[in-house]
């Protein structure tokens, strides 16, 4: 589950998040690399908005304490 991810994934729509999992899922058949996380792009009326980082399951998404809130490379996965 993404957060704020309604029941699809897309671009279009007053908020909308998009994942580009054909390249995930190519790197795992191709080089047995399964994902174990993933950056969503959202939008607002079609336009980038951010990118949010999405952990695999039972790992959370954790803001690391500091930079842009809307880059994911301030967040990481933690399990509990």
């Amino acid at each position: 589950m993404a957060p704020d991810m309604g029941h699809c994934p897309g671009t279009a729509g007053p908020s909308a998040h998009y994942a580009d999992t054909f390249h995930l899922i190519q790197d795992w058949k191709e080089k047995g690399q399964a994902p174990d996380q993933l950056i969503m792009t959202h939008y607002v009326n079609g336009t980038e908005d951010r990118k949010v980082l999405v952990c695999q399951y039972p790992q959370t998404t954790t803001y690391k304490g500091s930079g842009d809130i809307n880059d994911p490379a301030n967040y990481s996965c933690k399990g509990h």
